[in-house]
């Protein structure tokens, strides 16, 4: 009975030894993973919304922005202009980015860059240019085709955007001026939609944000003067409209520094990758 005691002890302080070496190592690293989803969830966070515009500018700016300020998170949700809007409005959002200024004085916003709305045809449109007071009586409904606007016998088929759209807000106040539209018009509610029917309809002509142009389209000049494409903005395009940073009031602490990296020389150099910078 001793010996098999003896026996059993020595057994038992093999077994605990075993057990320490392997929990230790199992314990501190539940430790650790603790600590580090402690520190993240301790990371100051802030909530950005931005339009479907300015939802890439926004991802690149919290790419590099997270890489040079680590312990701030920044999540990010696009949705319309309404909606962003509206979610900054209630507290769901910290801050938004836009294209063109929101309506009323009831929020902070200030430019951190320029877009242009560029006039975009079918690729075959016989046009190359096209003024601004063209453009009004096109989209109007008042010019049906484009022998009217020094082209040839052709219809001409108007595409503009959803109301609740950032390109359409910009487009009204520059162009439009709150007069009514082609009841004609096809409506749009994102870039792939309007470069679908600009390739596949002869004689359509709508609008769009520079910085998301692409597909077979044909670019016009308004008034003479093309839009900037190397990256230095022009002052002299009649349809440069400034992209927006957006507070409920004047941004404090984590949002004012936010904004200031991007006012400053590293957030305008990635402004520049997808939009014209504050300065020439």
């Amino acid at each position: 009975m001793s010996r098999f005691s003896i026996y059993r002890g020595k057994q038992t302080d093999s077994l605990a030894l075993l057990w320490i070496a392997i929990s230790v190592p199992f314990v501190l690293l539940l430790n650790a993973c603790g600590q580090s989803r402690s520190s993240a969830s301790n990371a100051p966070s802030i909530h950005l919304a931005a339009d479907t515009v300015t939802e890439p500018l926004a991802a690149s700016l919290i790419n590099v922005y997270e890489n040079q300020v680590p312990d701030t998170l920044i999540t990010l949700r696009s949705s319309s202009r309404t909606s962003v809007l509206a979610a900054l409005r209630s507290g769901e959002a910290d801050a938004v980015l836009l294209m063109y200024p929101p309506e009323g004085r009831d929020l902070f916003s200030t430019p951190i860059g320029y877009d242009q709305l560029a006039i975009v045809g079918s690729p075959d449109l016989p046009v190359t240019n096209v003024s601004q007071d063209t453009l009004r009586a096109i989209f109007g409904g008042q010019v049906t085709n484009l022998s009217e606007a020094g082209g040839v016998a052709l219809p001409i088929q108007v595409i503009t955007w959803v109301r609740d759209s950032s390109e359409r807000t910009a487009f009204e106040e520059a162009i439009m001026q709150h007069r009514p539209w082609a009841t004609s018009a096809r409506l749009v509610s994102d870039t792939e939609q309007l470069q679908a029917i600009l390739g596949s309809t002869p004689g359509s002509i709508g609008y769009m944000a520079y910085s998301n142009l692409g597909g077979q389209v044909k670019l016009l000049s308004v008034d003479g003067v093309a839009v900037a494409s190397n990256g230095t903005r022009n002052n002299n395009y009649p349809l440069t409209t400034p992209i927006v940073f957006v507070t409920r009031q004047e941004p404090q602490g984590r949002l004012r520094g936010l904004l200031e990296w991007i006012l400053g020389d590293v957030g305008q150099q990635t402004v520049r990758q997808h939009v014209l910078g504050l300065s020439r």
